[in-house]
């Protein structure tokens, strides 16, 4: 009887987590290294008595290059950073969220125009895409040099994986670049927290086709690991991921919901992983008028910092804790 007891106690929880413990350390994990994205300057210069950076001596980073816009080629944003682990064979990518009046012009400049790759042709053409002007545009012009600084690394370690992230809008630029790895034939894994819509329902369709994300799902469902797929970190009352609003956008990928924001840490059951790619949830509980569902779903943006720790600025002791 108690053993019956104890098998119907795990199934309860296998059910509410329906993904494995692999899976949440993968996604906190990343969170960190997008947040890294805030802080790197600081991080670097944080130096420990062997002489190493932090992140250096605690979590095997080694930063190799650091971005920032270059104004007098009118880039405003794209803030970013390449660091290698030398210990798991990882090349990670991380991209500043908003963080400059820069950003905040770009996020708000949410017109669509139409989208292809920048740096190759994919196998399957995104047929009537549209993305977000603002994020295309500045993605336009200063990615060369963050692919450049990427395959400088690559061509000499091409048996490591490589992981592209992002928060806010750091999310969106980790998409668009995580597209054109994609599209070359690459198999990058690109992890997004709270992040901004970036495209159309085309867009999104083509996106979860291009990163296999209904292989990635059965995967999920199977308790098994994921990688080389696109997979987004949402907060529960984070207003950030609804917008832009409008019918203009929608979500792809896999999603983890957070159902907290009690804490910077959730556990497992805290942490819902949505099996139905094919439709957004988020869009699924919008209403048509963005101003009710910002206070029928209890939306704000102090849920936009809290994804398995505290995200974006500041940045303080925690900025540096995994």
């Amino acid at each position: 009887m108690f053993t019956q007891l104890l098998a119907v106690l795990f199934s309860l929880l296998t059910l509410s987590a329906a993904y494995s413990t692999d899976v949440l350390d993968t996604l906190r994990r990343d969170s960190f290294i997008a947040n890294a994205a805030y802080c790197v300057d600081q991080m670097i210069f944080l130096t420990s008595e062997t002489g190493q950076t932090a992140l250096t001596q605690n979590y095997g980073l080694n930063f190799t290059t650091v971005f920032s816009p270059n104004f007098t080629e009118a880039e405003v944003t794209g803030n970013s950073f390449i660091a290698v682990n030398e210990s798991s064979k990882t090349i990670y990518v991380s991209f500043r969220g908003g963080a400059s009046i820069g950003d905040i012009f770009t996020d708000f400049d949410s017109d669509v125009v139409s989208y292809k790759p920048l740096y190759s042709v994919p196998k399957t053409t995104c047929d009537d895409c549209l993305v977000h002007d603002g994020f295309y545009s500045q993605f336009k012009k200063f990615s060369g040099s963050v692919f450049s600084g990427l395959m400088t690394i690559y061509q000499n370690n091409t048996d490591y994986d490589v992981v592209v992230t992002g928060h806010s809008s750091g999310g969106a630029y980790a998409l668009l670049f995580g597209i054109e790895l994609k599209s070359l034939g690459h198999s990058p894994s690109v992890v997004t927290f709270g992040s901004f819509r970036v495209g159309n329902d085309n867009f999104a369709k083509w996106v979860n086709k291009l990163f296999s994300v209904e292989d990635a799902a059965s995967s999920v469902a199977a308790n098994k690991t994921i990688d080389q797929t696109y997979v987004r970190v949402v907060q529960k009352q984070d207003v950030v991921p609804y917008l832009p609003a409008g019918e203009n956008f929608t979500h792809a990928g896999l999603q983890f919901q957070i159902n907290t924001n009690q804490t910077y840490y959730p556990t497992i059951e805290q942490v819902e992983f949505d099996s139905n790619y094919t439709v957004s949830t988020l869009d699924s509980s919008l209403s048509g008028n963005f101003f009710t569902d910002i206070y029928s779903l209890n939306l704000t943006f102090t849920g936009h910092t809290s994804y398995f720790r505290r995200m974006s600025l500041p940045c303080l002791q925690d900025s540096i804790v995994f």
